[in-house]
This record gives C-alpha cells, sequence and structure tokens, in this order.
C-alpha cells in the first residue's frame, strides 16, 4: 500500500481521538449526532464514490440506504468511544477541563488532513485483501452494496465509463479507443449530458480526455456556445498536470477552433493560457509550444 494512503487510514486515529478526548472531559451522549457528522464527512473525503452523485439520486429511498446505514455506523463509534474516554476518566480519577469546541477541532483536523493527503487523482485509497491492516482499514474496507434505483445521470455515467479504456493507458493510445465512443456520443445526441456526467466522477486521465473528445466535436462545440462547458474542462486540464493530456488536448483545441473559429470564446482567455504554457516551460517543451500554438490561434480570432 502506498505511503500517501496509509497516511489517509492513519488520520481516522486523530478522528477517533475528539469523541475520545470528549468523554474524557466528561461529556455526554448528547454530543453524539455531532461527531458522527463529523465522522460521516470523513468518510465522504475518504471514499467519495459511496456516496449519491447527484442531486436527483437523493431523491431514491433505496439509493439513501447506504448514507444512513454509515451515519447510523458512526453513531455506535461515536458512543464507543465517549465511552471509552468516560471509563479512562473515572479508572484514573481524571478529568481534564478540555472545551467541546477543543474534541471537535480535534475531529475535524482529520478530514483537513485526508483531504490533503489524498491521491493528485482524487481516487480513494487501494488496499490489496490480506494486507497488514492499517488504523480503520476495517471501515474503509466495507464494501458498498449495489443500489438500485439509479437516477438516468448514474446509469448514463455508468455506461459510459464501461466503454472507455482504463485510465493507466498512455493519452494517444486512449484517444484512439475512444474515438468510436465520441462519435456515438455525439449522433445519439446526449454529448451535453455526458459532459455533465462526467463531471461527477473522479477527475482521471481517461475522464478528462473522454470530455475533451466529445466537447472539441465541432457540432458538439457550436451547441456548447453560450456555456463554459470548454472553459471549465480546459482549466480541470491544466490543472491536472498531465503534460500528455494538456499537449493533447491543445492540439485538439487547434483543430477545433481551424474548423469552427467561432467557438473560440468558450475557450480560456490567450492570457491565461499563456500563462499555463510559461509553467511547463521546464517540464515539458512539447506541452509549452502546443499551449503557445493555441494562444496565438486564440488571439488571432478574439477581438
Amino acid at each position: 500500500m502506498r505511503l500517501r494512503d496509509k497516511a489517509v487510514y492513519a488520520t481516522s486515529a486523530l478522528l477517533y481521538s475528539g469523541p475520545l478526548y470528549s468523554g474524557l472531559a466528561g461529556f455526554g451522549l448528547s454530543t453524539i449526532p455531532l461527531f458522527a457528522v463529523i465522522f460521516a464527512l470523513w468518510l465522504f473525503v475518504v471514499r467519495p464514490g459511496d456516496w449519491p452523485r447527484f442531486a436527483e439520486d437523493w431523491k431514491h429511498p433505496r439509493t439513501l440506504a447506504w448514507p444512513i446505514l454509515i451515519f447510523a455506523v458512526q453513531m455506535v463509534l461515536v458512543a464507543f468511544c465517549l465511552a471509552v474516554g468516560r471509563s479512562i476518566g473515572a479508572l484514573f480519577d481524571f478529568r481534564p477541563p478540555l472545551p467541546l469546541a477543543f474534541t471537535v477541532l480535534m475531529s475535524m483536523l482529520a478530514i483537513a488532513l485526508a483531504r490533503l493527503a489524498q491521491r493528485p487523482d482524487r481516487l480513494p485509497p487501494r488496499r490489496v485483501p490480506g494486507e497488514r491492516l492499517g488504523i480503520g482499514a476495517g471501515i474503509l474496507d466495507v464494501g458498498r452494496p449495489e443500489m438500485p434505483g439509479k437516477s438516468a445521470k448514474m446509469e448514463l455515467v455508468d455506461q459510459v465509463m464501461s466503454a472507455i479504456a482504463p485510465g493507466d493507458g498512455t493519452t494517444t493510445t486512449m484517444r484512439a479507443t475512444m474515438l468510436p465512443t465520441a462519435a456515438q456520443i455525439e449522433a445519439a445526441g446526449v454529448a451535453r449530458n455526458v459532459i455533465d456526467a462526467l463531471d461527477a466522477v473522479e477527475q482521471r486521465t481517461d475522464v478528462l480526455t473522454l470530455q475533451g473528445m466529445v466537447a472539441f466535436r465541432p457540432g458538439v462545440a457550436r451547441d456548447l456556445a453560450g456555456s463554459d462547458v470548454i472553459a471549465r474542462l480546459m482549466e480541470k486540464v491544466l490543472a491536472s498536470g498531465n503534460t500528455n493530456l494538456i499537449e493533447a488536448t491543445a492540439v485538439a483545441a487547434v483543430t477545433l477552433l481551424t474548423e469552427a473559429p467561432e467557438t473560440a470564446d468558450q475557450f480560456p482567455p490567450p492570457a491565461r493560457v499563456r500563462q499555463a504554457a510559461a509553467t511547463l516551460a521546464a517540464a515539458d517543451p512539447g506541452a509549452e509550444r502546443a499551449l503557445l500554438r493555441l494562444a496565438q490561434v486564440l488571439g488571432s480570432l478574439i477581438r
């Protein structure tokens, strides 16, 4: 297991210390809902895929079953930590004058540290079954059951994700594999739906590649006029730090602008593109040149 993933697991110790100190300080069962919410927020950060992704998903009672179960389990865990803290205090006749705010902040700090320790691609921690357990691994390894009553958006995401290449392939390979899928999405008239749906998926290279291949098709880009879809997509690609993806996206953008120059106002300003190119000058000259070319084309089209 990666060191980064171990660090995510380890933040659970800090999470549990909040109600433990709260019990040690003499606070009672009335604090259980407060800490249960914090525990649930921590799980939301560590395991985002376990929660409904779209607003309409929260309307399905069966889809809500897992989040409700998570919250119920967290209340039991908090009650256990409180009981342990109070027992330690009674055993040693020790009750430190800790304010409730301090104990709450201890648990909330675990959320911030777990978010900082997450992988750059925001994928959840991975642990091979049978590996040595880390702190909190028992909770993290509980598998979410498949929930019935999926929304139309969730069904669309599942269909698209099953059709695209794995995220560990090269950008060139992924683009070649996804080309028929992107064409089918445009032909079916669901391009905007797919782009919006994939926004809720971890922004891996394969997801961003497919979004770009769909959005940069001239017909789709024209239909996106008046929206900020392409600008937001470009910002996510630039923020990814993946130079191969950035270069391929910039080249595809120039191709789009050559075929549909009226879409230029949907891109970030040329100055923003040049700024991104400057940050890649030392890391990847190819990505820098592609971005500078894109900025030049945008500058010639935007008056």
